[in-house]
């Protein structure tokens, strides 16, 4: 400023030279052909120089800056972090071309970007606003849009989509745990333990006479119960198997025979030996009628074949071998008595005999206490070598629904369910159309269909179950001298159960498919189908010795141990000592050389060689994987997605995080590899960064200056920034501080700019104050130029207003010994 003000007086000629530049401002004086000194201030109107401010005095436009697509050339200083610069940038320049063009070389500058009017002046059909019903209908079809539905180029609108499907399938899963779980209780246990211990002698019968024994005194007093722990008769009403659960009709004894030509007979024995009961076959069934010499207290359906349509009863899956649901029944009578009388008839008159096979007895508890059925079924198998397998088997379900306020609460979750079966329904058949028959090529779609169909079975099995229950229940009560067959609906539940768990395995194994965006999880499923060629490869070696080990344990040790008997149970016993459940005792017991010899053998084998060499396969493999995993490029995931969220949040109190807007800016824009500038500062400038941010930031990472960010200088930027977000430094006093990036926030900025602009302003105006007075001196000199000079012209004061006209307010002679004018 005051090189500006300084004035000079020439040594001769007596005439006065301002040291000021040549004004382009009217009434100015032109130049004195002398070079203005340096510092000295710019003729007035043209350009400032880069960086500094316009000299009018007035504020620069709102927004102003550099146009869209320019950036600074490589190698400029980064200034982000610390400051934004200011809004007047004057610099236009090519991202890396290094050049930079000033505005007042230009004659008409291209309009601001805020100016820009983009609106096209012929609007398409789909410029036309629509109306209500289609924003309704709009919204209401993209609840079902996904990936599959929608083709999604952003990685960001394919993680918010994918989220959106997540939480979807979150809540089906909930609804499906609290489904699968809510007929389940501790109590199912404690109910079927219980009825187990209490048939305490049932796991000692293994000859037919045991059998008549137990049946005729145990069985018949733990099911009656007619006396009280004092030996006094119990009521009617008290009457209940473990005194809390009631017998549901009566129990009903079936059986099932073979004929007596079931088995050959080598013609060495033909003569010695008539009678042979080989195994059971659908085939070798007896169903000939057999009667007693008298019928006392059994029915005539203890004598007859029924087929399992007449007794509405199932297969069997039994130790032995499957079994029909037709056979011989008798059912028992309501009291202990009676009950005993049929027995005693039946043991009397040989009811089951060599040809018997299988004899079940079923009956039915409820327990109101806990609102539980009980199933019972004891199994009585008669292997062709004789003797008895017996097998005890309570199904514990919850048949009566809506009964207190938590059953209501599960079926309002049912029916959630079933609204989201539907939607799952629709969801389906839209992608199916998408896709055509690549819908078919992808396992997570085959998995959605077979949980679809799963889901689907569930509820027609509980209508189905909410129907019969009704029709079981009211003649079993009308008429409880009957047996209540509820063997039907316990299968068909006992099997909805196995299903459902199955679906619950898959439906959380399914949540990968919506996680597969997060780095670890891709890198776990790359794993796992990189290394399956080799696991396969593996698995049929191992399988090949496991199976010479498996074969050789059943026919050294399967006639002496119960877990080689046979080739399945040797195969499964070998792998219980792959993991170290093993007797080995046992085996030294079997055989003193072999079993000790086998043992080692197998685990030196198996355990020390073809083991590890399965970890080292997956272990290998996912060492590949890491490594190409880390040169590859960075990508935005959910952990970005969700960090962009909480800096939105953040950003409107003023704390935002730059660091984190720019290393999500250049995951998203890093989607294909590369990243450009046009990419980068698309995604910036929603974060409201300004232009000169951007380019300085891209000017830095671009190492080569080739305009694009390749996948090592993304990686490079992404970690540079990291680490300046959490990086420390030792202050002047000693105490560790944050870097500056992160205590300068957008408020204080602002604030700051302001300042500076009001500072700017008021610079300004005393600039233009300045320049009017150089301007009426240069006047004043070059009349003093035109006049003849006094005698006492030399010594001269001058009273400069200062005021807004500029003009001079009075001159006062002075005594003009020192030869120079005082101005002021």
């Amino acid at each position: 400023m005051a090189d500006e003000m300084s004035i000079s007086r020439p040594a001769s000629g007596g005439t006065w030279a301002a040291s000021r530049p040549t004004s382009a401002a009217p009434n100015s004086r032109p130049s004195s052909g002398s070079r203005p000194p340096t510092g000295s201030r710019p003729p007035t109107g043209s350009r400032p120089p880069t960086g500094s401010r316009p000299l009018t005095g007035s504020r620069p436009p709102t927004g102003s800056r550099p146009p869209t697509g320019s950036r600074p050339p490589s190698g400029s200083p980064s200034i982000l972090g610390v400051s934004r610069p200011s809004s007047t940038s004057s610099l236009r320049s090519r991202p890396g071309s290094g050049k930079s063009v000033a505005w007042e070389n230009i004659e008409d500058p291209p309009a601001l970007e805020d100016e820009v009017d983009e609106e096209p002046l012929v609007k398409g059909t789909d410029d036309i606003p629509k109306g209500c019903w289609y924003a309704v209908t709009h919204r209401f079809s993209m609840l079902w849009s996904t990936k599959d539905t929608e083709d999604i180029e952003e990685r960001e609108v394919e993680i918010r989509t994918t989220l959106r499907e997540l939480c979807i399938y979150l809540l089906f899963v909930s609804t499906l745990c609290v489904l699968t779980f809510a007929g389940t209780s501790d109590n199912r246990y404690i109910l079927n333990n219980n009825l187990k211990v209490a048939f305490k002698t049932f796991p000692k019968v293994e000859q037919l006479p045991e059998f008549w024994e137990w049946v005729t005194e145990e069985f018949l007093d733990v099911v009656y119960n007619e006396k009280w722990y004092n030996d006094e008769d119990r009521n009617a009403e008290d009457r209940n198997v473990l005194g809390d659960n009631k017998l549901l009709g009566v129990p009903r004894l079936r059986q099932i025979k073979v004929r007596n030509d079931s088995c050959a007979i080598p013609e060495e024995f033909k003569k010695n030996i008539l009678v042979c009961y080989g195994k059971y076959s659908e085939d070798m069934e007896d169903r000939n009628t057999f009667r007693p010499p008298q019928l006392m207290r059994t029915s005539s359906d203890a004598w007859r074949f029924q087929s399992s349509k007449e007794l509405e009863t199932g297969v069997y899956w039994g130790d032995l071998a499957w079994y029909g649901g037709g056979g011989f029944v008798q059912n028992l009578a309501a009291t202990n008595a009676e009950s005993l009388a049929i027995l005693r008839d039946l043991r009397e008159f040989l009811w089951l005999s060599r040809a018997s096979r299988l004899l079940v007895i079923d009956f039915t508890l409820y327990n109101a206490n806990v609102n539980f059925f009980s199933v019972v079924k004891f199994v009585f198998e008669f292997p062709p070598t004789g003797g008895i397998i017996g097998k005890m088997d309570v199904r514990t379900i919850q048949l009566l629904h809506r009964v207190n306020p938590g059953d209501y609460f599960v079926f309002g979750v049912q029916l959630v369910f079933a609204c989201l079966v539907f939607y799952y329904i629709i969801e389906e058949i839209l992608e199916i159309s998408k896709r055509k028959s690549e819908y078919f090529k992808n396992a997570w779609n085959i998995m959605d269909l077979i949980l679809l169909m799963v889901s689907i079975f569930y509820i027609a099995v509980n209508v189905y179950v909410e129907l019969v229950v009704g029709s079981l229940l009211q003649p079993l009560l009308a008429q409880p001298e009957t047996f209540g067959n509820f063997d039907g609906i316990s299968w068909w539940n006992e099997l909805v159960n196995i299903i459902f768990a199955i679906n619950v395995f898959f439906c959380w194994l399914k949540i990968f498919k919506y996680i597969t965006f997060n780095r670890t999880m891709v890198q776990l499923q790359d794993t796992l189908a990189r290394c399956a060629p080799d696991v396969l490869a593996f698995l049929f070696m191992f399988q090949i010795i496991f199976m010479a080990f498996a074969q050789f344990a059943n026919l050294i040790f399967g006639t002496k141990l119960e877990y080689f008997a046979d080739v399945m149970h040797s195969a499964m016993t070998l792998m219980r000592a792959m993991l170290g459940d093993f007797d080995f005792i046992a085996l030294q017991g079997a055989h003193y050389i072999l079993g000790p010899g086998f043992f080692f053998f197998y685990i030196f084998i198996v355990f020390f060689i073809l083991l590890n060499m399965f970890l080292a396969i997956i272990n290998d493999t996912y060492s590949e994987v890491k490594a190409e995993m880390e040169e590859t490029k960075v990508q935005f995931e959910i952990s970005d997605f969700f960090m962009r969220g909480y800096n939105n949040i953040i950003g409107s109190v003023a704390m935002r995080d730059k660091m984190i807007d720019i290393e999500n800016a250049i995951k998203l824009a890093n989607s294909d590899g590369v990243v450009t500038y046009e990419e980068l500062r698309a995604d910036l400038k929603r974060c409201d960064f300004s232009s000169a941010e951007i380019e300085l930031f891209f000017s830095r990472m671009d190492a080569n200056g080739d305009g694009i960010l390749d996948v090592q200088e993304s990686g490079d930027a992404v970690e540079e920034l990291n680490v300046s977000s959490d990086e420390e430094e030792e202050g002047p006093d000693g105490v560790r501080k944050k870097d500056l990036a992160q205590l300068v926030t957008n408020r204080e900025f602002d604030l700051l700019e302001r300042k500076v602009e009001k500072l700017e302003y008021s610079i300004g105006s005393v600039i233009t104050k300045i320049d009017s007075v150089l301007g009426q001196l240069a006047n004043m000199e070059n009349k003093r130029q035109a006049q003849p000079v006094g005698e006492d012209a030399g010594n001269a004061m001058f009273l400069l207003d200062t005021s807004e006209d500029g003009e001079i307010a009075d001159y006062i002679p002075g005594d003009g010994s020192d030869g120079n004018a005082t101005f002021a």
